[in-house]
């Protein structure tokens, strides 16, 4: 079974981490569209145009299932994405319905790129769910820039998380979502600006649940899986699959 994670950049090994964990027997392929990160900044016809350009790269590869690790991504170009390939294209959308489960009456942080807070797929869901007046957005669009250049903890970025993330306590809410898959690896941080009142969620594990499902596969905690790593469309360097690797075994 040849399964394919394609993001804008890294963001999306954190959910790739978690689908080896879960399914380790597949055979993996990770595109990372790293020449033209970040996406959450262009435009919505940029972000598209990228988009199917990959999968189309991606398709001629003969894969069974694709996982769109990139919220931006799935938020621009998911639907035309499904209308025109027949295998299974999971997408990834902000954790906001898991999130009023664990709400007792506080706000809900919902952090995720400018481009994704603006799309009609997550206002959809906020509207569907009722919850408009208990929403705030926050960007974090920096953190991409950070994570892309593997920079995970340093003065600037707990600069920036505090900055954006000032008006964020269990003071006022109860709950923040990393509507990102690049924000996964300052989890711990934001855990840390927040503070421990609040409870910090991803949507990681519901999107390979969804795979799974999707397949009619099921959890497999076994060895480990093969993972080719492509960037751009060309086969990535040694030295960057090594990083990329070494992110695999240690971004939490």
């Amino acid at each position: 079974m040849k399964i394919a994670f394609f993001d804008s950049g890294i963001g999306g090994l954190s959910v790739l981490k978690t689908a080896l964990a879960t399914l380790p027997t597949a055979d993996y392929i990770y595109y990372a569209d790293s020449d033209n990160a970040p996406y959450g900044i262009k435009s919505p016809t940029q972000v598209r145009q990228l988009s199917e350009r990959a999968v189309a790269f991606l398709a001629d590869l003969h894969i069974d299932a694709l996982v769109v690790a990139c919220n931006t991504a799935t938020a621009v170009a998911g639907e035309r994405l499904r209308a025109r390939y027949d295998f299974p294209i999971i997408g990834m959308e902000p954790a906001v319905k898991p999130a009023t489960l664990h709400q007792t009456g506080k706000q809900i942080a919902v952090t995720a790129t400018s481009l994704t807070l603006g799309e009609k797929k997550l206002g959809n869901l906020i509207s569907a769910l009722q919850i408009g007046e208990q929403i705030d957005k926050i960007d974090l669009d920096r953190l991409v820039v950070f994570a892309e250049r593997f920079e995970f903890d340093s003065p600037a970025v707990r600069a920036y998380l505090a900055n954006q993330l000032a008006n964020v306590s269990a003071a006022s809410h109860d709950v923040l979502v990393l509507g990102c898959t690049h924000f996964v690896f300052y989890k711990a941080l934001i855990q840390a600006q927040v503070g421990a009142g609040v409870k910090v969620i991803d949507g990681n594990q519901g999107t390979v649940n969804h795979l799974l499902n999707s397949l009619n596969a099921t959890a497999q905690p076994t060895s480990a899986g093969t993972v080719r790593f492509y960037a751009s469309g060309v086969l990535d360097s040694p030295a960057r699959s090594r990083q990329l690797r070494a992110l695999l075994a240690l971004e939490n």
